[in-house]
């Protein structure tokens, strides 16, 4: 994961409630630079299976097979599984910031 993409994901951190990504995406946060910025992983088995993995900052993330790799969707909605689709922003591609400026200029899924 580049600079840009670590920036993308600490700005949407920061900014939303929950963000949605794949496996392989949150596979890149079990990193040690990740637990310097605040990832939190959560360990109940049964949380994990609604698609809840963890805590960045005060963001949920999430992780759903529906979720294009390395893409991110968001929310500021209260979640109770990762496959409610109809609740997530549409997908972003993690390395162009400009997509996720231009999808929160819509607003039509907060």
């Amino acid at each position: 994961m580049n600079e840009i993409e670590k920036r993308t994901i600490l700005l949407i951190a920061e900014n939303h409630k929950n963000m949605c990504v794949g496996i392989g995406t949150f596979a890149d946060f079990l990193t040690p630079i990740w637990y310097n910025t605040g990832l939190n992983p959560i360990t109940d088995v049964d949380v994990l299976k609604t698609g809840f993995y963890a805590y960045l900052l005060k963001c949920k993330i999430w992780v759903s097979k529906q979720i294009a790799p390395d893409s991110i969707s968001f929310s500021d909605l209260d979640i109770s599984n990762s496959s409610e689709m109809e609740k997530w922003s549409p997908q972003v591609l993690i390395k162009n910031p400009d997509e996720y400026a231009r999808i929160i200029n819509m607003k039509v899924f907060m």
